[in-house]
């Protein structure tokens, strides 16, 4: 069997046309670059370039000479890995316990800031790290907001920030949690910067696992009503909280010819390689400490298994690569745990 070249690694096709033409799959080569194409169900049903893969050869010498049907298998395996993802993630955002915990962290953060609890934490801080989370743009998930989050410049205006998502009408689970992932860290900084040493030496571990540029130029936007990496229908609109954020994996290339065994395993496992492994359970390992609940509880293991729906659902990472920034996090605690 045999499989179109395709011209341009960039560009957007018509699923439609593809389809009546009995293609599922693609394959585009460049001299030593492979990248697999293949269809991700998106409301504007077109097919994307969702996973790329420079000097296939290079990155796993076992696959030389693969046959091109395997190669495509490999990428149907994944597609259908990030769908089933997706489906399991949003049962967890739409469950009540997603709901509670929202809920009880907007009123944690919103008592502790207009009290004097991590006093560290003061106005100036707070202005840093609104400011850490929106320099990016769209490269995170951001509340929807009358007025724009980079005001916020106090603890008492942070604090009214979640008293005002607790009270709407509207579902704001999303919105609260898009606080949720980093606040911990940024507290845990000015509070216990000894511990936040260890979370960074972590996370200096997980950015040698990645393997992939950006490429901003390329980079595509999720599409109001969907959810997750394959984009699908929000039909109960629990996403309409948050902004559009980038479309990760289309901010990614692979290094020509860099190889790591982090990589090695994603395919191995069938994996797709969205961003690599997640800075952002990175930073809400924080979380744990700062609240005081056993990462390996039954409250720490739920408190994970949200924050990874959470940032499935919008796109950011792979179940896999959250996976592996807690599995990093839990080594730690348990370092530090022995310690004591």
């Amino acid at each position: 069997m045999s499989f179109p070249l395709i011209s341009d690694s960039s560009a957007t096709f018509s699923l439609q046309a593809f389809s009546q033409a009995g293609i599922t799959d693609l394959e585009f080569r460049n001299g030593d670059n492979v990248y697999l194409v293949y269809f991700r169900a998106c409301s504007d049903a077109s097919a994307h370039l969702l996973f790329q893969l420079s000097t296939w050869h290079q990155c796993h010498t076992q696959l030389r000479g693969e046959p091109q049907f395997h190669q495509m298998n490999r990428a149907f395996a994944q597609t259908m890995r990030l769908e089933k993802e997706d489906i399991e993630s949003y049962d967890i955002i739409c469950s009540p316990l997603f709901h509670e915990q929202a809920v009880r962290f907007a009123h944690y953060f919103a008592k502790n800031l207009c009290g004097d609890t991590w006093p560290e934490f003061d106005n100036a801080t707070v202005s840093k790290f609104i400011h850490a989370h929106t320099k990016d743009g769209k490269k995170f998930p951001m509340p929807k907001t009358s007025k724009p989050i980079v005001h916020i410049n106090s603890r008492l205006a942070l604090s009214e920030k979640f008293r005002e998502l607790l009270s709407s009408t509207e579902n704001n689970d999303m919105a609260i949690w898009s606080f949720v992932w980093r606040i911990g860290r940024e507290i845990i900084y000015v509070t216990k910067p000894d511990f936040c040493k260890k979370i960074d030496e972590d996370y200096n571990v997980i950015k040698s696992m990645r393997c992939h540029e950006e490429l901003s130029q390329i980079a595509e936007e999720t599409t109001e009503g969907c959810f997750g990496n394959m984009q699908l229908p929000d039909k109960k609109g629990l996403l309409n909280c948050l902004e559009t954020n980038y479309i990760i994996d289309t901010l990614c290339r692979l290094h020509k010819g860099k190889r790591n065994q982090y990589l090695h395993d994603c395919f191995l496992k069938s994996e797709p390689y969205i961003s690599g492994a997640s800075g952002m359970m990175n930073s809400f390992s924080a979380m744990f400490e700062l609240i005081g609940i056993d990462i390996d509880s039954k409250s720490g293991k739920e408190l994970y298994h949200s924050l990874q729906a959470f940032i499935v659902c919008t796109a950011m990472h792979s179940k896999f690569e959250v996976e592996t920034s807690y599995q990093r996090a839990r080594v730690m605690y348990h370092k530090l745990r022995d310690q004591d």
